[in-house]
């Protein structure tokens, strides 16, 4: 999902490609689905606390999608390094 700059708020579009990937996911494996959710995590402080935020409120969706949330896992990164594609090479 991709947020405007600075905002948390998810968009009705939003909730509706949660809803139809929790329909989807639960047509191919029941309950015995999991879901992760990465982010990136900027350096400053401002920037982790925006993507603590966001993150809390897809968690929150894809619950009330009917996602168990211990079916959920959050994992964070970092700016590690550069990557370069060789596609263009």
């Amino acid at each position: 999902l991709s947020f405007a700059p600075k905002s948390t708020r998810l968009t009705e579009a939003h909730l509706a490609d949660i809803h139809d990937m929790v329909c989807h996911l639960a047509d191919l494996g029941g309950d015995e689905f999991r879901v992760e959710l990465r982010a990136y995590v900027g350096r400053k402080m401002s920037q982790q606390k925006l993507t603590d935020l966001r993150l809390r409120n897809v968690k929150n969706a894809l619950i009330d999608a009917g996602v168990p949330k211990r079916h959920i896992r959050i994992r964070r990164e970092g700016a590690k390094g550069v990557m370069l594609s060789r596609d263009n090479i």
